[in-house]
């Protein structure tokens, strides 16, 4: 149901904070989504409420949903999608690419390694949905809300031991603010989380614009990659947008079956197949997404034979590419160069200035024209469970970084003991 109760008796003319926490509630809060995140500093694709409310729906089973509005005068201003997990973690290491309990499985942590419970909060990420990257929806007064939102879990910190608040934007300023507003109600807190670059492209001006900001190497580079491909048979390219995204998302799970990401035997340090709880994650975003035109599924076939995809979702001026997909056995005669000279075109085409570039590899960052660094934060909740887990992690966190400063540094004649 949806909770409208306050988190403070305040006046209407003061902050006060909403918690919506089901799933019906997602459309109802739809519209004061949309006119805070259409405010919002950054255009994250995947923060839009019908990714987190898919998210929910597929991913949500065993957790308990904190949707939070902040209002201000009676409008919306900043909202957060949070969820409170609990279960058994391998605490305080091997949780660089964790995100909840969850993700154990994902990144291939044994059972007996994980013998801590931990009462986690977080925003709405783990590993299969491919996807590290949150923050608050700010549209006025970022301070405020960072502490009406931290305000709201420390009235329930009895409840949690830690929050870890992972993909801030680090030009946003939120880790700092909330990292102050943590500071001023009692909260501990280690900034030293993981930060990750991630990329995306400025397409203004078209793709002429686009690729004159990429430079002469990496044009020609593109050229001769397209050739090759083209080279390699009967190149075909489809597009599957709007009623036909069924018909894409078939096409693609298909693909996925064919390459190294389904199988189960390769030694990698994250694993994500497409199961059925994906599949159906993926189905539910493509079609709420399309339904405003919003999801596109490029496709490329090889001899009439459909060899790789790629799935794009939009919101407004922002494209995001989800995943790519090539069969193993095309890899010898094609690249994936034809899929994203595909969706960069077509993005352009209805108008789109960004694209965001949902990967980390070497590969793609060569289509970026700028890096964003993307920052974790942890919070611990003040009582002996939250305190013991700061003590740790922060002992574990000062080890590993003195080891890593040292290992830069072999002329160092500090030994560790220091």
């Amino acid at each position: 149901m949806l909770d409208l109760q306050a988190s403070d008796l305040v006046e209407k003319s003061s902050y006060h904070t909403c918690r919506f926490d089901a799933l019906s509630a997602f459309d109802r809060t739809s519209s004061d989504w949309n006119l805070v995140q259409d405010r919002c500093q950054y255009h994250h694709v995947l923060m839009d409420h019908r990714w987190v409310k898919a998210w929910w729906n597929v991913f949500g089973a065993g957790k308990d949903l904190h949707g939070l509005v902040v209002h201000h005068k009676g409008q919306p201003i900043g909202i957060a999608p949070m969820i409170y997990s609990q279960g058994w973690e391998s605490w305080p290491s091997r949780d660089g690419k964790l995100q909840i309990a969850e993700d154990s499985k994902n990144l291939s942590i044994p059972a007996w390694q994980r013998f801590v419970p931990i009462r986690r909060v977080t925003f709405p990420l783990n590993i299969p949905s491919h996807n590290s990257r949150a923050h608050i929806l700010i549209a006025d007064n970022p301070a405020q809300v960072c502490g009406e939102i931290l305000d709201y879990w420390k009235d329930r910190s009895h409840t949690w031991d830690v929050m870890v608040l992972d993909g801030l934007p680090e030009k946003s300023g939120q880790r700092d603010m909330l990292q102050a507003a943590a500071a001023s109600k009692g909260l501990m807190t280690l900034p030293h989380g993981r930060v990750r670059e991630m990329y995306s492209a400025d397409l203004t001006g078209g793709m002429d614009g686009y690729l004159a900001r990429r430079g002469s190497h990496f044009r020609k580079r593109h050229k001769a990659q397209m050739r090759a491909c083209e080279r390699a048979g009967r190149l075909e390219m489809s597009m599957y947008r709007g009623r036909e995204i069924g018909r894409g998302l078939e096409i693609m799970f298909a693909i996925e079956r064919d390459t190294w990401k389904a199988r189960s035997d390769l030694d990698a340090a994250v694993r994500m197949p497409l199961d059925d709880q994906l599949k159906r994650f993926f189905s539910e975003v493509a079609y709420a997404y399309a339904d405003n035109d919003d999801a596109v599924i490029h496709i490329m076939s090889l001899d009439g034979h459909p060899a790789g995809a790629l799935f794009g979702l939009s919101r407004r001026n922002v494209m995001l590419s989800l995943v790519i997909y090539l069969r193993d056995e095309v890899r010898t005669v094609l690249n994936a160069s034809p899929l994203w000279d595909a969706l960069i075109r077509d993005a352009v085409e209805r108008g789109i200035s960004e694209l965001d570039i949902h990967g980390v590899t070497a590969y793609a960052r060569k289509w970026a024209t700028c890096a964003t660094n993307y920052q974790r934060l942890y919070i611990f909740s003040p009582h002996f469970r939250g305190r013991m887990l700061w003590a740790s992690k922060a002992l574990a966190t000062t080890i590993s970084r003195r080891w890593a400063e040292r290992r830069d540094n072999p002329g160092s004649d500090d030994d560790g003991r220091n």
